[in-house]
């Protein structure tokens, strides 16, 4: 019994050392774990990657529409402004705040718009994350807004 202990604990370390798991601490000091994919797959399933200023928030039941100014992009934008909706409950709430800068990478939605959610890898620019850093280095030096309206 001591060594499947002893073996489950290793493969358990060996999963949280070798991918993108993190944890955090929510309103209710509950420790929540996610498996965030990694850079290339994130990426690749993203309908727009960019980096932007939350400039207005809205609820709508159960969705936060969140607009941004679109500061630099790699892929899928085509406006200076967009709109990314999140679909909260009581486990996930919208990351975004009005004032704050993201980088995000948004999924397409079911009405052809854009969507974020829990798992990604769309973080604050001015948070805590163990992978920021590494992922604007991949994303390289990006286009900006100036592209778009020229």
């Amino acid at each position: 019994m001591k060594k499947f202990i002893s073996v489950f604990l290793l493969i358990g370390i060996c999963l949280v050392y070798s991918s993108d798991f993190y944890g955090f601490v929510n309103e209710e000091n509950v420790i929540l774990r996610c498996a965030t994919p990694n850079f290339e797959k994130e990426y690749k399933n993203s309908k727009a990657v960019f980096i932007g200023e939350v400039i207005n928030v809205e609820k709508d039941g159960n969705k936060k529409i969140t607009e941004f100014k679109v500061k630099k992009y790699w892929k899928g934008i085509k406006e200076t402004k967009v709109k990314v909706t999140v679909y909260e409950n009581p486990r996930f709430q919208s990351p975004f705040d009005e004032g704050e800068t993201h980088v995000v990478f948004a999924k397409d939605d079911e009405e052809g718009g854009l969507r974020d959610g829990r798992c990604s890898r769309s973080k604050d620019m001015n948070g805590f994350s163990p992978f920021l850093k590494d992922d604007l280095k991949k994303l390289g030096k990006g286009k900006t807004c100036i592209d778009l309206e020229g």
